[in-house]
């Protein structure tokens, strides 16, 4: 006998056309972005009480949802107090991602909290399952608000040796929140140039912007094996780091050699360049390849100006740019994980191999179409942009490319295009950042009319020559 679909309790599920997660997921941002450009365009919100223009306002409320950091009017000159502090909230609902908090708050308040709930949450951090996820995020609160605010300690302290207390403790506030959820927004006018010889706020700030990259999972994760280890420090007790997750250990291996690369090249490109490490002291000159190295790849802090970085290190830079952070994180890109799989895959072919294996784990095929699709799409995106910001805004090629990169991968630097962008080429990047943001797959679900796998016409195979 056919199961009746209509029962109850199952449709909700089992419905995709009634409901579909993804979709939600972007109406949340839309939403965001709606209400912050409506904040951003009142009066109270200029520093000089003439209210930005809509579209100026637009572009800064979906940079800042979709904590990316790139602006067209400068963020400290611009915006009152309450225009930052607007962006600041704009940048923490981003990180943590609108039905995420929404979710947050209701378990919190000890609300129920129902299927479709844990389907939007699910979407947003790339969970399987439907376990305990007011339990996770009841986790994810303390995680996310326990970091920064040992960031903001750490910087308002610091900040006492420069400014008045209320004014450290404002600076502190808003940074080690842009810093954590990797938006870049800064309230000094030229990022962090000004302490690329500081190491106490080249290591924080580093700090926190690694922490929102790895993303929720990992730390999680990585915490949880943490408290696991004896405190005799005896190595023959130690738990097996193979205890840890397949998806954390990729994600920190992968981080820790984009990383590691990043700042080898542009240590070794820029310590002669005039314009940049050439003019530093040698502290500076130390700090600032490690810095760029974990800022550079996912948040739009910079200690050097990239502007006045050579060829080499802009490529090295969009590359990892490219790539970015952990899936469930505040960063954007195709993902650590997916430069995994596809280097696993590659390493497959070329061995011969039917199974794509890593870390000693096979690998599903779905997976791997999945890592295949988002670098075609997010590869598509960047093109695409490109090709509308040289026709716009007749910008050289390098230029455009390395803007294109940055929004798509939600990163925040700008080689100087983004000031200077027309109507058109301002809501070109502001599509590119809110697609990067969701990621291309996402998107294309919240689009389609139905979320579910269609078992169509199955054809012969075929013999095709590639590469």
């Amino acid at each position: 006998m056919a199961e009746d679909s209509t029962a109850p309790g199952r449709a909700e599920i089992h419905s995709p056309a009634s409901f579909n997660p993804a979709r939600t997921l972007v109406l949340g941002f839309v939403g965001a972005i709606l209400a912050g450009t409506v904040l951003l365009s009142l009066p109270a919100a200029a520093q000089d009480g003439r209210p930005v223009s809509i579209l100026d306002a637009l572009f800064t409320a979906t940079s800042a949802v979709c904590v990316t950091g790139l602006t067209v009017v400068d963020t400290a000159s611009t915006w009152s107090p309450f225009g930052q502090l607007v962006i600041a909230l704009l940048i923490q609902g981003g990180g943590l991602g609108i039905m995420t908090g929404s979710l947050l708050v209701a378990a919190l308040l000890g609300k129920r909290i129902t299927i479709r709930d844990r389907l939007v949450v699910q979407q947003a951090l790339g969970e399987s399952g439907t376990g305990d996820v007011a339990r996770l995020f009841r986790g994810v609160a303390v995680t996310v608000l326990g970091i920064e605010a040992v960031g903001m300690i750490l910087l308002f302290f610091r900040g006492l040796a420069d400014m008045p207390p209320a004014r450290a403790a404002y600076m502190a506030f808003f940074h080690s929140i842009s810093a954590f959820n990797n938006a870049g927004f800064d309230l000094t006018g030229s990022s962090l140039a000004m302490y690329s010889g500081d190491p106490m706020v080249n290591l924080v700030v580093a700090g926190l912007v690694l922490a929102g990259s790895l993303g929720f999972l990992v730390l999680g994760d990585m915490g949880r094996w943490l408290a696991s280890l004896p405190g005799d420090l005896d190595p023959a007790q130690r738990p097996d780091i193979r205890m840890v997750s397949i998806q954390t250990r990729l994600v920190l291996l992968v981080t820790g050699l984009v990383m590691a690369l990043t700042w080898l090249a542009v240590t070794a490109l820029e310590w002669s360049n005039p314009a940049t490490l050439g003019a530093l002291s040698l502290r500076s000159k130390v700090l600032a390849p490690v810095f760029h190295a974990v800022a550079g790849r996912t948040a739009g802090f910079f200690t050097v100006d990239p502007a006045a970085m050579r060829s080499g290190s802009l490529l090295v830079t969009m590359l990892a740019m490219f790539i970015g952070g952990a899936p469930a994180s505040t960063a954007g890109g195709i993902k650590t994980t997916t430069l995994g799989v596809l280097l696993a895959t590659a390493a497959a072919i070329f061995a011969g191999r039917e199974d794509v294996n890593l870390l000693q784990r096979r690998i599903a095929r779905e997976v791997v179409m999945r890592a295949l699709a988002v670098v075609l799409l997010l590869s598509g995106l960047v093109l695409a942009t490109s090709f509308l910001l040289m026709v716009s805004e007749d910008a050289r090629f390098l230029e455009a490319l390395f803007e294109a990169v940055s929004a798509a991968s939600t990163t925040g630097l700008t080689l100087g295009l983004t000031p200077q962008l027309s109507a058109l080429g301002k809501l070109a990047v502001a599509v590119t950042m809110f697609v990067g943001r969701l990621g291309p797959v996402t998107l294309i679900y919240a689009l389609a009319r139905r979320q579910q796998r269609k078992i169509g016409v199955r054809y012969s195979e075929a013999k095709i020559m590639v590469g």
